[in-house]
């Protein structure tokens, strides 16, 4: 699975998870009216709507299905940039008549005026995680030019005057020690910051103390002061600025949900409407305050990118919050133990049950993983013999049933596995059936089937593969990177049963096919003729075995490995087959044939497997009508 698909897949999921948790706790803010309780269940939503998403990644999470919806994984399209180039119609021909044709002098009929070339093909998931990147991006730069305004105003504040001190701790008592208590005449407001490093003699230098910085125009009023003062140390009493931090950090992960800025807007509001409390207690009338905060606005507001709290001011908000003062005066400090408790247990239940819910039923799950490719009426049973097994710690593969069409799992038969599989150490992976090549009992080349898969316990599977080379089958899990488990298995012999290699299949329905040439390109010099095309349904598509004759010219390499394979449309599973021969320098006929197990375009081209493990030649070949598909392809770009 592409790395663009497995994040994109993860990003979708967790957009929808955090939606249902912003939307449900925006609800609950729109149900209390005091402004403490809001603060709570504006924390805990924030909160979890940045854990809930990934929870359901812990390996062994429970998981619930509730079967009324499906969400899944970008589909994986694999996107070749091949030729813009004419289509070449080549009827099948006698060999002799044949043996001397080639790509380069092919007779060739341009379709450009039949087929409009249709846009090129783009990876959805690749650019929903470039997009989502990019914000974060954007969100990280506006976050720290926050941090860098804040730093510059602290770092160029100087000691407030020591009735400032005196007056402080007057309003927080012994804990005022624990503030930093400055002042810079080019504050416009007072602002209350954590995290930024000061060092004042004969103080040390620090990054977790609170720091108070006031308007140097403000130090000569003394009740203004003592409103400034007892407005900050309410933040910084409430620890206010850890409940930012997380709004901040929302803000920048979850930029695309409208939900993240409302209540990130109302959580700042909130904590205003709770330290204005606190402020007006320190003046006889709360209308006292209330002009004071009116005077304040009109010195301006802080910066909108500054990472501190303090008075700042909008319009709308400072009306609201006059309101608040002057109209209720039976303001909470704190909410009610009773009522956090109840809401705590409940915010940490939805955070908890929301990744445990899987939007797909058990049934439609398994029908993901079965498959049927075919039901020969011949196909039999096959006792097998468990091989080398290997699995990280609570992952299992169960083997349950063996379906052959021939009954020997060897070359050229056709293999159905059943069973089920265990997953807990990922969230994801690929279910790789898969054959080690054999080196010593023919070329290379092989098939692999493959399933995206999450974690589960006992999941049911169906996988089915042609063999096209001698080797020993598996099944196992991969993440893209490497495999992290497989177990190995074989048909159950006697001891006086010998091995018997099946030969590569001659179906005597097998015939000659008209097909035409594609999109193309070689090195100088290089070529592949393609003089003959045979199969047993005359389709070249899924379900064909396909036999190609003629002629290769290799002179740009001593080596290389000449590769007949798939390039896989998009609309079929993971999964293909490739037969490969390794070939020398010269011009040499040759024979390949392959069983065609997945929608896609044949190809055969050279391959570097010791140096560059690149191709650098390809012919594509197929029907008419499969050639016109991918007759815009440029092979420029893929060469280069």
């Amino acid at each position: 699975m592409p790395y663009s698909a497995s994040i994109g897949s993860c990003l979708v999921y967790s957009a929808l998870v955090s939606l249902v948790v912003l939307t449900l706790g925006s609800g609950a803010v729109l149900l209390c009216r005091q402004p403490t309780r809001r603060l709570r269940i504006i924390e805990l939503t924030l909160v979890g709507c940045l854990i809930s998403p990934w929870l359901g990644m812990i390996p062994g999470y429970p998981q619930w299905a509730i079967g009324w919806w499906s969400v899944s994984p970008p589909e994986r399209h694999e996107a070749v940039a091949i030729p813009s180039t004419e289509l070449t119609f080549m009827p099948a021909v006698p060999q002799a008549d044949a043996a001397s044709r080639s790509v380069s002098d092919s007779p060739s009929r341009s379709i450009a005026e039949m087929v409009e070339t249709p846009a090129a093909a783009w990876d959805v998931g690749s650019w929903l995680v470039a997009l989502y990147l990019l914000g974060v991006a954007i969100g990280v730069a506006w976050w720290l030019v926050g941090v860098a305004a804040t730093a510059r105003i602290v770092w160029s504040a100087h000691a407030a005057p020591p009735r400032c001190r005196r007056l402080l701790a007057e309003i927080a008592g012994r804990r005022s020690d624990q503030v930093r208590l400055l002042v810079n005449r080019r504050a416009k407001q007072p602002f209350t910051s954590v995290g930024v490093a000061v060092q004042l003699p004969p103080q040390r230098a620090t990054w977790r103390r609170a720091v108070i910085v006031l308007p140097e125009d403000l130090c000569d009023d003394e009740q203004a002061v003592r409103w400034a003062l007892a407005h900050e140390w309410a933040h910084i009493e409430r620890h206010d600025f850890r409940a930012w931090f997380v709004a901040g950090l929302a803000r920048v992960l979850l930029y695309y949900q409208p939900l993240v800025w409302w209540l990130r807007r109302h959580l700042r509001l909130c904590q205003d409407f709770v330290a204005d409390l606190r402020a007006s207690r320190e003046a006889s009338q709360p209308e006292d305050y209330a002009e004071f905060l009116t005077i304040r606005a009109t010195a301006g507001s802080l910066h909108p990118a500054m990472v501190g709290l303090g008075m700042g001011f909008r319009q709308s908000d400072l009306y609201r919050r006059v309101v608040m003062l002057v109209q209720n005066p039976l303001l909470e400090n704190r909410p009610p133990r009773l009522w956090n408790a109840l809401v705590s247990l409940a915010a940490l239940v939805l955070i908890g049950l929301l990744p445990a819910l899987t939007f797909t039923s058990e049934s439609a799950a398994q029908e993901k993983l079965k498959v049927p490719q075919w039901n020969s009426p011949t196909a039999r049973k096959v006792e097998v013999v468990i091989g080398p097994t290997k699995f990280e710690e609570g992952d299992n593969i169960v083997i349950e049933e063996v379906l052959s069409e021939r009954g020997t799992l060897a070359k050229g038969d056709t293999v159905i596995v059943k069973g089920t599989y265990t997953l807990t150490s990922h969230y994801n992976a690929t279910l790789l059936f898969s054959i080690t090549h054999d080196r010593r009992r023919g070329p290379q080349g092989g098939c692999t089937m493959e399933r995206p898969i999450r974690q589960g316990t006992a999941v049911p599977f169906e996988l089915e593969l042609p063999i096209a080379v001698d080797g020993q089958l598996h099944i196992g899990f991969y993440d893209a990177k490497t495999s992290f488990g497989n177990v190995y298995f074989s048909p159950a012999r006697s001891s006086t049963q010998k091995t018997v290699r099946v030969p590569q299949r001659k179906s005597s329905a097998i015939r000659k096919v008209d097909f035409t040439i594609g999109p193309h390109k070689f090195a100088d010099e290089d070529n592949i003729a393609i003089q003959e095309v045979s199969s047993e349904l005359g389709t070249l598509e899924k379900g064909d075995t396909v036999l190609v004759k003629g002629t290769y010219t290799l002179a740009s390499h001593k080596t290389a490995t000449l590769l007949f394979s798939i390039t896989r449309s998009g609309r079929d599973f993971q999964g293909g087959c490739t037969m490969e021969r390794p070939v020398r320098a010269g011009t040499v006929p040759f024979e390949l044939e392959m069983p065609v197990a997945v929608d896609g375009y044949l190809h055969i081209g050279f391959y570097d497997v010791r140096r560059s493990r690149r191709n650098f030649g390809t012919v594509y070949f197929g029907t008419y009508e499969q050639m016109r598909g991918i007759s815009h392809w440029n092979l420029e770009g893929w060469m280069n």
